[in-house]
């Protein structure tokens, strides 16, 4: 609605100034205002409302709901819970809609899912909103990350005296410096949810005034800078989920239903969801990482991952390559089964089923010659490290792989040094296995910078579960 005489548009996004109306009204021709646009007649007030409608869809800021579609699903669960002092309501509303994505278009698909997730508390006599939280999730790029988008509490509770109701310990276990709160406790709950969506990483925005306290109460949180000035009057701040999970009480989280709710199934409903490479696509996920090595000289590390689109089990290969400018000395391929947060090896040696190059085979990373008693990892070993830290990107936990033996003995023994473990006749025979972390622990911290973080794709291990 247009009001001429103040000269303010007003739509649903809020209500901007007098200068875009002044504007809308310097384009007319001069004859079409009579008293700088007081009085108008209704040909000119329709004018009005169309151009000053145009500038106001031009000039006001996008939204993440302008972005959702309108086709949007909803879930919503209620539980009784309680403060210190004070039984509340817990309620949490889920969201899932569409987000418009530019990238999506560029692998046939005009949007990405996104669940919209709001949690609050409802208490008093009143039955007053005491505090909420409200964020997202989305796949729109390799954090596997919970965006917090508002956390608040009202200033009182209605109907009650004091403020021992918006804390989640009594008065006398109270640590004054920094007390345990309901909000806190909502974010915990917030985090929980979207852990069931498999992710790893909690970032928001913090709108400090320049006190610095407000940044200083999120670190207390777990919360780390991760930009070195602020932007537009927020500072980035991102934490580990499960530090913020913890701060979630048990008692809550047992009152909902996260236990078997598959989250991603619901989230795509019906909709035929894109493949693997595609999921990848949208989310930026890089193919290939190189570097070169100090020996031997002249050398490079190249590692590729590639999800395979067919499979009805998602999977992603991972090889990785240790070449000199005239051939290839080391070669290692493992598979990633994302649903089952594994890896399994399937060949370290070099590609066709040759030996590894005998300039390297035996050395380790400054080239000298490895002795029969030495734990240090050798080049192909260290291959091997490479391969288990970007296997962890995607969330694995374990890898595992078949040694070909002559027959002595030597070779399992050799693996089982670096972490690996027999597995029992039920679990595979003959193949060892081993923990993704103690295995990634082999890759020099000089290649390790060159890989992404851990977890960063945990989301894809949820992404496909339940679904065919």
């Amino acid at each position: 609605m247009m009001s001429f005489g103040s000269a303010k548009v007003h739509n649903s996004a809020g209500v901007l100034g007098s200068n875009v109306s002044a504007t809308a009204r310097s384009k007319l021709p001069a004859w079409e205002v009579d008293n700088g646009g007081t009085q108008t007649t209704q040909s000119l007030r329709g004018k009005l409302q169309r151009r000053s409608s145009r500038l106001v869809s031009l000039l006001r800021p996008k939204s993440a709901c302008d972005a959702m579609s309108h086709n949007t699903r909803m879930l919503e669960w209620s539980a009784p819970v309680r403060s210190a002092t004070l039984d509340l309501d817990l309620k949490v509303t889920l969201s899932a809609g569409q987000m418009k994505s530019r990238v999506a278009s560029a692998y046939g698909q005009d949007t990405i899912p996104r669940c919209a997730i709001h949690v609050w508390v409802e208490g008093g006599p009143f039955s007053s909103k005491l505090a909420e939280v409200r964020g997202s999730v989305c796949p729109k790029n390799t954090k596997s990350a919970l965006h917090v988008h508002w956390i608040s509490r009202a200033k009182s509770a209605p109907g009650i005296d004091g403020d021992d109701w918006r804390f989640m310990e009594l008065a006398s276990q109270r640590n004054r410096s920094r007390p345990f709160t309901v909000a806190q406790a909502l974010l915990g709950v917030l985090a929980c949810i979207a852990e069931a969506f498999g992710m790893s990483n909690v970032e928001l925005g913090a709108e400090d005034q320049g006190s610095c306290r407000l940044i200083q109460y999120y670190k207390d949180l777990g919360f780390q800078s991760t930009a070195a000035h602020t932007m537009f009057g927020e500072l980035s701040m991102d934490a580990p989920l499960g530090r913020i999970v913890s701060l979630a009480p048990a008692s809550w989280l047992q009152a909902l239903p996260l236990t078997g709710w598959n989250a991603w199934g619901w989230l795509w409903g019906g909709s035929q969801r894109p493949d693997l490479n595609c999921i990848l696509g949208l989310m930026g996920a890089p193919e290939k990482w190189e570097w070169n090595i100090a020996w031997p000289t002249g050398c490079q590390v190249e590692l590729r991952a590639v999800g395979s689109s067919h499979d009805a089990t998602p999977k992603v290969t991972v090889s990785a390559h240790l070449r000199s400018f005239r051939a290839e000395l080391v070669y290692c391929r493992a598979v990633v089964r994302l649903t089952q947060s594994s890896a399994r090896v399937i060949w370290l040696s070099r590609s066709g089923s040759k030996p590894a190059d005998e300039a390297v085979r035996g050395r380790l990373l400054d080239g000298t010659a490895k002795a029969a008693s030495d734990r240090k990892p050798t080049l192909a070993m260290a291959l091997l490290g490479a391969v288990a830290s970007l296997a962890r990107w995607f969330g694995t936990s374990t890898l595992e792989l078949t040694p070909v033996d002559d027959g002595s003995g030597k070779l399992p023994q050799y693996l089982c040094n670096f972490g690996f473990r027999p597995l029992s006749e039920a679990q595979g025979g003959e193949s060892l296995r081993g923990g993704c972390k103690d295995l990634a622990a082999l890759c020099p911290q000089a290649w390790r910078t060159s890989l992404p973080p851990d977890s960063q794709l945990s989301m894809l291990t949820k992404l496909y579960e339940g679904h065919p």
